[in-house]
Parts: C-alpha cells; structure tokens; sequence
C-alpha cells in the first residue's frame, strides 16, 4: 500500500535543510516581503510551524500555540529544532486509520477531512511557504537557496547513500 509517509519524511527533512540554510544569512534577510505578500521572510518561516501545530491539533488535540516571527538566525534555529519533533507526530500518524477528523472552524462551522487530507495538507503547506521564502529572497536577488536542493528527489538520493 503506498503512502503519504514518505511525502511526510521528505518534508521533515526539506524543512530542517531549508531553516538550516536560512539560519546561514543576516538578520536584515529575516525582513524581507516578495512584492505580492506583506508576510516577511522570518514571519513565514514561523507560519510553517504554526501550520504542523494547527493539523497536530486536528489529529491529536494537541496544544495550540503561536510562534513568533523569526528575526535572527538564532530564532531560525530554535524553530528549526522545535519542528523536528512537530513533524515526527505527524510522520507517526502515517500508522493510524484513515478516519474521518471532525472540528470547528475559526468562525464556528463544523468541519471534517480524513487524516489522509489533513495529512498531504501538512506536506504541500511546507512546500507552500518553502517556495513562498524562496521567492522573497530571489525577489531581491538572494540566490543562495535554490528549492532543487529540498526537492523529493534530493531527499530520496540522500537516504540513497
């Protein structure tokens, strides 16, 4: 049977190289919008986490918490290594059922989606702000991360060698 886990386990491991590599630049990065988004760099580096946190709590019931935008590479850092075991939650529910999730919306309307969907959200929402940073920093001429480097192929020859 083939499934979402493997999209899981490639997106842990595109989002630890990925804020490993923005970790790498100056603050001053962290600060910078592409033209059609008012979300800076740092502040959608957070959103990814605040992403795996709202579906763990769709899953699970997990706490909810915010995170605060990113503005050092400190701050990169301690939200690349607070996403580790995030992602591993998720990578986890893989070996559940795929049953239906039920829950109630931001403006109180009853809402429901099997894991699996919740799941492969979890996956493209990474894949989302991933490109989303990328773009802001080529925007201004930042060519120092190049999504190839994070893609599913990257990831499989990696765990090739």
């Amino acid at each position: 049977m083939v499934s979402i886990k493997t999209s899981l386990e490639h997106m842990a491991w595109a989002d630890h190289c990925f804020l490993t590599e923005l970790a790498k630049m100056d603050s001053a990065v962290l600060t910078l919008t592409n033209g059609d988004s008012a979300w800076s760099v740092g502040r959608a580096a957070s959103h990814i986490l605040e992403g795996v946190e709202w579906y763990r709590y769709l899953l699970f019931g997990a706490q909810w918490q915010g995170f605060p935008e990113a503005k050092t590479p400190g701050d990169v850092l301690a939200l690349r290594d607070a996403l580790q075991p995030m992602n591993q939650s998720l990578i986890d529910a893989t070996e559940q059922p795929d049953a239906s999730v039920h829950w109630t919306d931001d403006n109180g309307a009853p809402r429901q989606a099997p894991r699996s969907v919740i799941l492969s959200q979890a996956a493209y929402h990474a894949a989302e702000h991933r490109a989303q940073i990328t773009a802001a920093l080529h925007a201004h001429g930042i060519r120092d991360i190049h999504l190839d480097d994070y893609d599913v192929w990257a990831w499989h020859a990696q765990q090739q060698s």
